[in-house]
């Protein structure tokens, strides 16, 4: 059993922890006093270290889910409860799942433009449509509140560009 443990976790941005390889490691304290003056600066002897990819795996919920008829096909939009990190990617992202049928399952995201994002929550899964050129075109945002119960809106964008960015050129299918 020991009395003190010190760690050690360098170089990670606490705002946005989910994308870098983290290295922790622990060190068994060697002090003679735990509290006041006679506290040691030192961390002591080393414990272990460990390191690895950083992975959120925050449980989610669906808060909201849309449908509708993509070229000809039926598309389920289901929002997730929230804003998660992006593996492949160094930023944040509201998470979409969708179910295109006869395309199969994939995760659209939209990119968060909110400076402290981790305290956002999605709640509304807005889709328009704009059927001026013959040809409906659909547009997607999303809502969200902050802890304090401000709403924000995420930036909009062709529902076409997401489906291009998660599924392949969607025009050729």
């Amino acid at each position: 059993m020991y009395r003190q443990l010190n760690f050690d976790i360098p170089n990670i941005d606490a705002l946005y922890p989910h994308f870098d390889d983290i290295e922790i490691r622990a060190f068994v304290s060697e002090s003679d006093s735990f509290l006041g003056a006679g506290r040691s600066n030192e961390l002591g002897g080393e414990l272990f270290e460990i390191s690895g990819r950083l992975v959120d795996v925050t449980p989610s919920k669906i808060v909201d889910v849309e449908k509708l008829k993509v070229n000809d096909s039926t598309l389920k939009l289901s929002l997730r409860d929230h804003i998660s990190g992006i593996p492949t990617e160094r930023h944040t992202g509201i998470i979409i799942d969708s179910l295109w049928f006869g395309k199969g399952e994939a995760q659209l995201v939209i990119p968060s433009n909110w400076l402290h994002d981790s305290f956002m929550k999605p709640v509304d899964l807005m889709i328009s449509k704009d059927a001026g050129s013959g040809i409906d075109e659909y547009f997607v945002s999303v809502r969200a509140v902050n802890l304090d119960g401000e709403e924000f809106i995420s930036d909009t964008l062709p529902l076409q560009q997401l489906l291009d960015s998660a599924y392949g050129d969607v025009s050729a299918l």
